[in-house]
């Protein structure tokens, strides 16, 4: 704070605010909330022997979205044609995890953003992202591409069938 003629002591209050929590030090003015939002403050110079006490004009402080933590798509690996569940681990808070197909060499990557199912119709890769949406507190994130490699089948051994019979 500046401003305020004599030696009365400042002192701050809360007046309002969006973020859950705020509360002030009337002291200090040491601000603390509990979620992302605003508090609007006031701060009153006491009056002393000269002057008389002032109150400032509300000013708001905004309290940004924090960044969630680092996201990654956790399985990468499957073999073709069976087809499995994309997953990701990371990020903060309770927002919805969804995924893309963002590339890839196999032929149909197909994912069902809401699950992480994944389809192909061919061996290869298929590159996926995995976002983390905002969240009460928390900005979105995304992941890096992740290239999910989409392994050949092994065939199972065939047993020989002999044109002739026998009798």
């Amino acid at each position: 704070t500046s401003g305020g003629s004599g030696g009365g002591a400042i002192t701050f209050t809360v007046v309002d605010g969006t973020a859950t929590g705020c509360s002030i030090v009337s002291t200090t003015g040491d601000l603390t909330f509990t979620s992302a939002g605003t508090c609007t403050v006031t701060a009153t110079k006491a009056a002393d022997t000269n002057y008389n006490a002032v109150s400032s004009s509300a000013t708001t402080v905004t309290i940004n979205k924090a960044d969630q933590s680092a996201l990654t798509v956790t399985n990468t690996t499957g073999t073709y044609p069976t087809g499995f569940t994309v997953t990701a681990s990371g990020g903060s808070g309770g927002g919805a995890i969804t995924f893309t197909v963002v590339d890839g060499t196999a032929t149909g990557c197909s994912i069902v953003s809401t699950t992480g199912d994944l389809t192909f119709t061919s061996a290869g890769t298929c590159t996926v992202t995995a976002t983390h949406a905002a969240y009460i507190n928390y900005t979105a994130v995304s992941s890096s591409a992740s290239p999910i490699t989409i392994n050949k089948d092994t065939p199972t051994n065939a047993t020989p069938h002999s044109p002739f019979t026998t009798k």
